[in-house]
């Protein structure tokens, strides 16, 4: 049963869509959808998922394949079928209450699927809203929820490294049954959250706990400390609509201007490209390390231009190269900006230079000639 964690495609979002359903086919889901799955909730599911999935740059999904397994009906690759998958809100700064409001309006622009039982589900993730609000304010938070199996360790581990590399703190809000899996990896109760479904055409109360992780170093011990296989019955931890599997984000200090004055200074005498290269790399919303586009990188400028002697005024490339313990990692756009920036300021007359960034420094930041190695 080899599993294998790596990000999702847009190919994959059928088979997204499909994994809610069958991950959230007991507790609140048939209080939120009382007449059962219907075509026009599938077309809405999988139209709001692509959206979101094409237009969010806070967004990351992940998913795990199980090679053994033969691909199913809404699985696009071939190696295995997905098991599990996972979603990610990060965000490298802390919102303003004008950005919290636009993110609040553009999360119900498609509304409620047709038959869902909107009042139950207004509630409900009102008060979990309300919950985050009290304890982050404008900070962000987590939701990991797990497939069997094994596979929510590999999300966990991938999600809670992220949050560690970045050093920044987690938070979600976790079912009874999840609770006691997200203590053990670090998350600490803070509030409980009441929640009484026979309002709503339900037969019990179904709490959560908002609880809270602050980052740490212990990923990769928590990760080994944890890896017992889920219980069988548990399909997927805690409840959400059928917007998400997993929802993550990050909370940080506000990001600081960035400065790209020294860069620009090396420019003066050398390559014009460099910054131009830098912004055009970073702007790539899903950067992963390792990766063909992170590895190959980008190249602006022209060919060889020596009107200046020792100075290169044609091409720029930058790079990053390396190979995390969490396995793919992602580069947030401001901190891929910055830390190019970083390395410019430093490095040579036109800018060219390594710097090593991330946990451990297991990425590899790079600006080079277009055209040959590092100059020296």
């Amino acid at each position: 049963m080899p599993l294998v964690l790596s990000p999702m495609t847009e190919e994959d979002i059928p088979a997204y869509s499909e994994i809610l359903w069958s991950a959230f086919d007991r507790g609140l889901m048939p209080l939120f959808y009382p007449n059962g799955r219907t075509p026009e909730i599938d077309k809405h599911t999988f139209r709001h998922n692509l959206k979101a999935f094409r237009t969010d740059p806070d967004q990351r999904y992940m998913k795990v394949i199980d090679t053994d397994l033969p691909p199913g009906d809404k699985d696009p690759q071939q190696e295995g079928r997905i098991v599990s998958v996972s979603l990610w809100h990060v965000y490298d700064h802390d919102r303003t209450d004008e950005e919290m409001k636009k993110a609040e309006e553009k999360g119900k622009e498609d509304g409620f699927a047709p038959g869902a039982n909107v009042a139950m589900m207004e509630a409900f993730f009102g008060a979990l809203a309300a919950c985050k609000k009290e304890i982050l304010g404008n900070r962000a938070y987590i939701y990991p929820h797990h497939h069997r199996r094994g596979a929510g360790a590999l999300h966990l581990k991938w999600g809670l490294g992220l949050a560690d590399e970045l050093g920044l703190p987690a938070y979600l809000e976790g079912s009874e049954m999840g609770q006691p899996l997200y203590r053990r990896w670090g998350f600490e109760p803070l509030k409980v959250l009441p929640f009484d479904t026979t309002k709503y055409g339900g037969s019990r109360r179904q709490d959560h706990m908002c609880m809270l992780r602050p980052p740490t170093k212990q990923t990769a011990n928590l990760e080994q400390q944890n890896s017992n296989p889920d219980p069988p019955k548990m399909q997927l931890l805690n409840l959400l609509p059928i917007l998400a599997l997993a929802t993550g984000t990050f909370a940080s200090p506000s990001a600081p201007p960035l400065d790209y004055g020294p860069c620009h200074q090396k420019m003066l005498g050398g390559s014009t490209h460099v910054v131009q290269a830098i912004n055009d790399f970073c702007s790539k919303r899903d950067i992963t390390v390792p990766s063909t586009y992170a590895w190959t990188g980008v190249k602006r400028g022209t060919e060889w231009a020596g009107n200046l002697p020792g100075k290169h005024l044609g091409t720029s490339r930058v790079r990053i190269d390396g190979f995390c313990s969490n396995g793919h990692s992602w580069v947030p756009q401001y901190w891929c900006k910055k830390q190019f920036l970083d390395v410019c300021a430093k490095g040579n007359y036109n800018g060219f230079g390594e710097g090593f960034f991330g946990k451990n420094g297991c990425q590899k930041f790079i600006i080079e000639d277009g055209y040959g190695p590092i100059a020296q």
